[in-house]
This record gives structure tokens, sequence and C-alpha cells, in this order.
């Protein structure tokens, strides 16, 4: 009450109204148009009614992600950093496969426990529900039973949150990483949400590197989950030295951290 009563004695010379009023009755105010000013005054008005000149609590920024940001606006100097240069992906090889086979852990059965309380979101990535679509291979005159696999019940919201969990899961069983590490994605958006949902499960500290055009809903959803985000410029090509994937290359020897390739 002596929070409400402070901002309204505030907002009182600013309201259209031909008469005063006492502002601990009950009364209707009329909707009006706020400068960031008068916003900012009442709620500094609000809380020093409340809390006097107590220091106001801030968050300090931890030097990892102070660290990334910077190197974020810092061009790429060779004398300083050393040699470093964006992958160059010439598919799958020998080596890749080797490393495949190694880490396979085996057909995973079951089912999705609807009925259960999962322990964590992860135990809702997979399992996705399957629909018949019958009206659909009616109208295709399809002879085959038409189905669809429902992706978006994973708990990221798309296929990619398969990937992303496998990813850090392979990782952690080759010994590449643990908790707490720094992990570092390139990414468009999908699988940057599925590695920022378990890294934040599995206690790692996550940085996503993007062009800016991606879409805002996806840097929100990865910001949500405790991401640190940085924007690199939408023109420049995938092996340039502004590019998302070099960047990530950077940061990952700067910090230590584990760029885990797809």
């Amino acid at each position: 009450p002596l929070c409400i009563t402070s901002i309204l004695h505030f907002f009182i010379p600013f309201l259209p109204s031909p008469s005063r009023f006492d502002p601990t009755e009950q009364f209707v105010v009329p909707m009006v148009a706020l400068s960031k000013c008068a916003t900012t005054a009442a709620r500094i008005a609000g809380r020093r009614a409340l809390f006097g000149n107590a220091p106001v609590r801030t968050f300090a920024t931890a030097d990892w992600v102070k660290t990334a940001r910077e190197m974020k606006d810092t061009p790429y100097d060779p004398a300083k950093e050393g040699k470093i240069s964006a992958p160059d992906y010439v598919g799958w090889d020998a080596e890749i496969e080797a490393d495949f086979q190694k880490l396979q852990v085996g057909f995973k059965g079951g089912e999705r426990p609807y009925k259960e309380i999962c322990d964590s979101a992860l135990d809702l990535i997979g399992f996705t529900p399957m629909v018949r679509m019958s009206r659909l291979a009616k109208h295709l005159d399809l002879e085959c039973e038409l189905l669809a696999k429902c992706e978006f019940f994973n708990a990221g919201g798309s296929v990619k949150d398969r990937i992303a969990k496998r990813m850090v899961e392979e990782a952690e069983k080759s010994g590449r990483i643990k908790p707490g590490d720094v992990l570092i994605e390139p990414t468009s958006g999908n699988t940057g949400i599925g590695l920022c949902l378990t890294a934040a499960l599995k206690g790692y500290r996550m940085i996503i590197c993007l062009p800016q055009k991606m879409s805002g809903e996806k840097v929100n959803t990865m910001k949500c989950l405790g991401a640190e985000i940085l924007r690199t410029p939408t023109e420049a090509a995938w092996d340039a030295e502004d590019s998302h994937i070099f960047l990530s290359q950077r940061l990952a020897k700067e910090l230590n951290g584990h760029v885990l390739d797809q």
C-alpha cells in the first residue's frame, strides 16, 4: 500500500482530472501515456518507499561471457591468437566412421513415459508419436499406410533435439567434456535450442554464434535457456573471419571450449 500510494502521489499532477483526490481511496484512473522518464521515476519512488536507499542488487557478468563478447567485437589477429581456420567439412570419412562406431550405444527401445513424471526434459526427447494421415493418403490415392512423425513433441520443439542430446552425451562418453565446460555452437537456430536445453539440464555453459538474420523468437528461446548469444554479419561467408563458424573456433581456442561438430 505504501508503495502504491507513493506512485500515485507522483502521478496525480499528470492526470487529466479537474479535481484532486485522496489516492488511498477507491477511484478510477484514466489511461495516460507515460514517458520513459515518468515510468522510471515511478519505479524509483515506489522502491524508495519500500526499501529506502538500500543499494540495488546487481548481477556480475561471468569472465567467460565478458571474454566472448569482447572477442566478438575484436577483429581476428593471427599474431595474437595464432592460426585459426573454419573447419573444412569434407563429409563422412574413415575417421568419422571410426568415431561413430566407437560411440554407438545400440538400439534404444521403449516408449515415451506419458503416464509417469519425468526426471527432466531430456526424457521427453525422442519417442515422438506417429499419426495416420488417412485423409491425405486417400486424397493422393496411395495404397501404402501413410504416417506422420510429430517431431514438434520433442522438448525443444524440433527434430534437432535428438542430435543435440546425442552430441553432448557422446562427447561425455568419450571423455571430451564434463559438466562446467563451455560448449560453443555455430547454429541457425533449432540445433542451438536443443543444445541450450541439454546444456542447461546437464550443467554446461553455452555460447551460441549465429547470423543476424535468424529469427528473434529462436534467439529469445536460447537466452531463456541460459545461453550467451553472439550475432555475426548475415553477409559473411561461412569461412570468413567474421562468420559465426570462424568466431566459434576462435572462442573454443580462447576459452578452452568445445564445438561439438554435428
